[in-house]
């Protein structure tokens, strides 16, 4: 029964048995282990594939790296472990070869985390017996997680992160036994590398339930061991961070799974193709926008959540772009939540937000309304958040619908023209001048380079007295709407 259900897996994707294949041409012996054969089992859709192999694994993925002309990435030198990274239509794919953890397949599986992630078949051909030394098949039908062994955490205290994660993804409950392991080694996660608790929380994020992991893993105590910057805060704040990612998830998350978005966001439906398109770039290797602002969703809560944000990000070791794009998503969001209720803004308020916040100030925009939400709720007659959506809205029709004119009008004049013609002296003046001038471009008071020239020869000569080219422009407001 079994070996039916697994080949079935194997064949529904062909890159997996492409793989299968050329793995068995070399004569190596190799398993289908831990989450492969829990997903086959469970008929779970997945595009990793996980290989232990007797002798040199990291050797064979490098071959299987160079025949399928994939990225090859050690993961572990000394223990023998490398992925190969197949991009192909329809997603990346993660094939992942180990080393035996221990002298024999049956004492690796022993090694392992839960018992649903220690079976293995042989990779013959025609597959072997299904192992399964420590309870597997009997977790997975009972939906259980229970870890493989007493000592599991203490071994490496990320499996109960991972566990988080596996509880969310399978909707299992953890045993008893296994929580309460789990709650006697939280302490030990301070010694596991920030890379790879960086790792296991995207996975969280990614869920589509994040928030409900998130809750749980609050439940257990894990909050002051995976973000140390909330100790001193009281417990509300970060119960509060695990409702604004329930707010983006709830009210953002459908359109992620190819649904309508809720009635609260009628008004933003139209935008929902063009903000997919956007999630799903990757800000890093694997890592989507989408799953980075949920990130900014959790820390969303801190005090001063832009600067301690970036701080959170760059102690787990997030890419320059993925820091920059948390710390600058979260002050967009708030900027947006501290303007007030006036319905519209002018367009050099829009002009000026997007110049400090950029792209980011797209997501951040979006964020303010998980976090409005998150705080207060939403009634229908919520006139606040009614002026929030209505800002909201004027940003995404900014930057989606009217970019040339509101985000980034085009130059009509440029600094060499400033010091030639209106005979301007080096030095940052002139960039003052060129962003008024952009400013007056966004308020429809100068369309041509002649209009621009008027307008800055009149400009500087109300403020200089006639001496043009000496005085710098009027500082401009990059704080508030209605500046």
């Amino acid at each position: 029964m079994y070996r039916r259900v697994i080949e079935a897996w194997l064949d529904a994707l062909p890159l997996r048995r492409q793989v299968v294949h050329y793995v068995r041409a070399q004569g190596v012996r190799a398993y289908l282990v831990g989450g492969t054969v829990r997903d086959a089992l469970l008929g779970r859709q997945s595009y990793d594939l996980d290989l232990a192999v007797e002798g040199r694994a990291m050797a064979l993925a490098r071959q299987v790296a160079d025949r399928f002309r994939a990225a090859y990435v050690p993961l572990d030198v000394e223990r023998d472990v490398a992925r190969v990274v197949v991009r192909i239509t329809g997603g990346v794919h993660h094939v992942d070869f180990a080393g035996l953890r221990a002298g024999d397949i049956e004492a690796d599986l022993w090694a392992r985390d839960y018992t649903i992630n220690a079976m293995a078949v042989d990779l013959q051909d025609p597959l072997g017996e299904l192992l399964d030394p420590t309870g597997g098949q009997r977790d997975l039908a009972a939906g259980l997680l229970r870890v493989v062994r007493d000592d599991a955490f203490r071994e490496d205290p990320l499996r109960i992160l991972r566990g988080v994660r596996l509880r969310g993804a399978l909707g299992f409950a953890w045993t008893p036994e296994t929580e309460a392991l789990a709650r006697a080694w939280l302490h030990g996660l301070g010694r596991v590398s920030p890379e790879r608790i960086r790792d296991e929380l995207m996975q969280i994020l990614a869920l589509h339930d994040a928030a409900g992991s998130l809750a749980y893993a609050h439940s257990l105590g894990l909050w002051s061991e995976l973000f140390p910057e909330f100790a001193g805060q009281s417990v509300s704040l970060s119960e509060q961070a695990v409702r604004v990612v329930a707010s983006l998830e709830k009210l953002f998350g459908p359109w992620t799974c190819g649904q309508t978005c809720t009635p609260l966001l009628a008004s933003l439906q139209r935008y929902r193709p063009v903000l997919l398109q956007r999630w799903a770039e990757e800000l890093s290797s694997g890592r989507t926008r989408w799953v980075v602002l949920k990130l900014a969703a959790l820390l969303s809560p801190l005090p001063e959540a832009s600067a301690q944000g970036g701080q959170v990000a760059r102690r787990l070791r997030y890419s320059v772009r993925e820091i920059h794009f948390v710390e600058t998503a979260l002050k967009a969001s708030e900027r947006l939540l501290a303007w007030g209720s006036p319905t519209q803004l002018e367009p050099v308020d829009i002009y000026r937000y997007f110049r400090e916040l950029d792209e980011a100030g797209v997501d951040g925009a979006l964020l303010a309304l998980a976090a409005y939400h998150a705080h207060r709720g939403v009634e229908e007659s919520d006139k606040a958040w009614a002026a929030l959506l209505e800002h909201v809205e004027q940003l995404l029709r900014a930057w989606f619908e009217q970019r040339n004119t509101l985000v980034e009008p085009p130059q009509l004049l440029s600094g060499h023209d400033l010091l030639q013609l209106l005979e301007m002296s080096p030095g940052p003046d002139v960039g003052r001048w060129l962003q008024r001038l952009r400013e007056a471009q966004v308020q429809g008071l100068v369309h041509t380079p002649e209009e621009a020239l008027d307008y800055l020869r009149a400009q500087i000569k109300g403020r200089s007295g006639g001496s043009e080219g000496r005085h710098r422009p009027q500082a401009s407001s990059d704080t508030g709407a209605q500046s």
